[in-house]
């Protein structure tokens, strides 16, 4: 972690930025599931007093990146098999209501972005820059997320997308992966052009639950 320097204005903001920077190093693996996080450490690397620490540490664990255990202190929270269950169970979920509210909602701007992002997706992929590739991915789902118009949803979809990112940094080697998510994307895309929301909607359950048992056999393979 890096020292951040805090201006006057940005006074309010401080565990904000506390905890943006805090939560992309654990998405990114850099604080790796488990770690301790000690706030006088904390205090020390970003220069500031306690309790914009413990904002930023408290908001993280409302979101369930750290976990705070009573007595023991605050650590990187580790996603066990409940958890990505849960987390697919709410995907699955919200984004059957986003891709039926993007196809409601679109605009020419909206399918233009989503074409877009498929073919950078797909080019990346074939030009074999495969983290580049998996962020259009997430991009890719982001951008109906967004275009479904729904404050609400955007946030909650947001948490889980970061989840999400957690579990997908770390399979960006497995090449037939990708493949198959571009041609599931590909039928998402074909779904949504032609304005047909109950295949739109089946599209992307095939393509999260497809995902979903990935994950599922890698955590049985890593135990």
């Amino acid at each position: 972690m890096v020292k951040l320097n805090f201006s006057a204005d940005t006074k309010d903001l401080k565990h904000d930025i506390v905890y943006a920077n805090l939560k992309d190093l654990i998405i990114k693996n850099e604080l790796k599931p488990g770690a301790p996080l000690v706030e006088r450490q904390l205090c020390s690397t970003y220069n500031l007093s306690r309790t914009p620490v413990r904002e930023a540490l408290r908001k993280l664990a409302a979101e369930g990146f750290v976990e705070i255990i009573p007595d023991r202190g605050v650590f990187v929270s580790k996603i066990g098999y409940e958890d990505m269950l849960e987390i697919f169970e709410l995907r699955e979920a919200l984004e059957k209501m986003a891709i039926r509210l993007f196809i409601a909602r679109k605009t020419d701007e909206l399918m233009k972005r989503l074409e877009d992002c498929f073919t950078q997706q797909e080019q990346n992929y074939r030009d074999g820059n495969n983290f580049v590739s998996m962020q259009r991915d997430m991009e890719f789902h982001t951008i109906y997320v967004e275009g479904a118009r729904n404050n609400r949803l955007i946030q909650y979809m947001g948490t889980i997308y970061d989840h999400i990112k957690r579990m997908a940094l770390r399979i960006t080697n497995d090449e037939e992966l990708m493949k198959q998510a571009i041609e599931q994307h590909r039928k998402v895309l074909m779904a949504v052009k032609a304005g047909d929301a109950d295949l739109a909607e089946k599209r992307v359950m095939e393509h999260i639950q497809s995902v979903k048992e990935y994950h599922v056999e890698r955590y049985y393979l890593l135990q």
